[in-house]
């Protein structure tokens, strides 16, 4: 949302189909992507060079694949955490 308010072209990429009912009126100025209709090399065709992506899911797979189309010079910022599941030992107690 800062993004758009400070007047940078934004697009939202999100596994939601659009458009998406919580969506904050803000973003109606960005351009939504769900990826059930618009795979992650389509998006990077359709918007050009991207040269931010803000990473908010921790959805690592999804986050490498769009690695790969960020533009030359562009940042990317991971600020999702992956779960995490510790194993738990099946020995039981003595």
């Amino acid at each position: 949302m800062a993004l758009v308010a400070a007047g940078f072209d934004t697009s939202v990429y999100s596994r939601e189909a659009a458009p998406i009912r919580r969506r904050p009126p803000r973003l109606d100025r960005a351009r939504y992507f769900s990826s059930q209709e618009t795979s992650i090399e389509r998006l990077a065709e359709t918007i050009g060079n991207i040269d931010v992506v803000y990473e908010a899911t921790g959805a690592s797979t999804i986050a490498f694949m769009v690695m790969k189309v960020v533009g030359t010079n562009g940042v990317f910022v991971f600020t999702g955490v992956a779960r995490h599941e510790r194993r738990r030992s099946r020995s039981t107690p003595t």
